[in-house]
């Protein structure tokens, strides 16, 4: 049996779901997450890296929200922009499999972008959201 793998933003706590993103078109996720973190001296030579540490990275999920008309697609888009708080602590979750997921904890760095295309917003409207992992 095969899953359509779904991303979907939670509460800080993991337990309430927020938001589902719809229509996922292209994301970063799974990220390689390293497990060490290298500082490098300004003066100097060489370099300490630290083993056991995860590294931030930018996570980002872009989709098209897609409506019957002009004033569905605005109510979706409002939704979204409501829904999601810049400098807000959120658990980013992607199905991996039936029974497993990815799972980030991440703040909201950018503006939820949503371009005006060719199209200008009449049934469909691209969107962007760039997230910070590890921030808190």
């Amino acid at each position: 049996m095969s899953i359509i793998p779904r991303i979907k933003l939670y509460d800080s706590a993991g337990t309430t779901l927020l938001y589902t993103f719809t229509a996922v078109q292209d994301t970063n996720i799974p990220l390689e997450e390293i497990r060490s973190s290298k500082i490098t001296p300004y003066r100097g030579r060489g370099a300490i890296v630290l083993t056991g540490s995860v590294k931030d990275s930018d996570i980002y999920v872009s989709g098209i929200l897609d409506a019957a008309d002009y004033e569905a697609l605005v109510v979706l888009m409002d939704s979204m922009k409501s829904t999601i708080v810049k400098g807000t602590k959120y658990i980013l979750k992607m199905d991996k499999s039936s029974s497993g997921q990815y799972s980030y904890n991440v703040k909201m760095v950018d503006d939820i972008s949503m371009p005006i295309d060719e199209d200008k917003r009449n049934t469909y409207q691209n969107y962007k959201c760039t997230f910070i992992s590890n921030a808190w």
